[in-house]
């Protein structure tokens, strides 16, 4: 060593918690803030009454916020993101699946990947995307965007305002345009397409 150089012990990363918080074992630089706050995990935060953050950088951000999974994040009121890197932003928004998102007051998105956009948006299946006030895509792969656009089926995908796509592989375009059956297409205003 050389000489006149002294060794200093590097301080424990520690876990912050105040006003009730609490911050269970691993919490390395865990910060619980609030009545009923609570962390299990490293850089895990929860902050707001009854938060809840489970998961290495779980993040829950508002009363009642619910974070469970390695990098989830939760914030607003009774925000709940369940899975990896899961998200949900928005009072009551709720994100179901590794990497789902959830963007929107009582949005929902359920299904590895899917992303609901928008105030009641709702994307229920892997890979679903819903983009719009209360758009709505039920199925693997299925798309809504717009607002009250609806795409139920495998890969659906119903875009423009009441767009309505029901049916695996239907596509609806256009305000009001609606496709009803396996594969069936309508595009233009209130077009309607009935296949299988």
């Amino acid at each position: 060593m050389a000489a006149g150089v002294a060794l200093v012990a590097s301080p424990a990363a520690a876990q912050y918690t105040a006003g009730g918080g609490t911050a269970n074992p691993p919490n390395t630089n865990a910060v619980a803030i609030g009545p009923g706050a609570t962390t299990t995990g490293a850089n895990a935060t929860a902050t707001g009454v009854n938060s809840n953050a489970n998961g290495d950088s779980a993040s829950a951000y508002g009363n009642g916020a619910v974070a469970n999974g390695g990098g989830a994040s939760a914030f607003g009121d009774g925000a709940t993101a369940n899975g990896g890197s899961a998200t949900a932003t928005g009072q009551g928004s709720f994100a179901n699946g590794s990497d789902a998102a959830a963007y929107g007051f009582n949005s929902n998105a359920n299904g590895a990947f899917s992303t609901a956009t928008g105030d009641f948006a709702s994307a229920n299946g892997n890979f679903a995307t819903a983009t719009g006030g209360a758009a709505t895509a039920n199925g693997g792969q299925a798309t809504a965007t717009g607002t009250n656009a609806f795409a139920n089926g495998a890969f659906a995908t119903a875009t423009g305002v009441h767009a309505f796509a029901n049916g695996d592989h239907s596509t609806a375009t256009g305000t009001q345009a609606q496709a009803n059956g396996l594969s069936a297409t309508a595009t233009g205003v209130t077009a309607i397409a009935n296949g299988a």
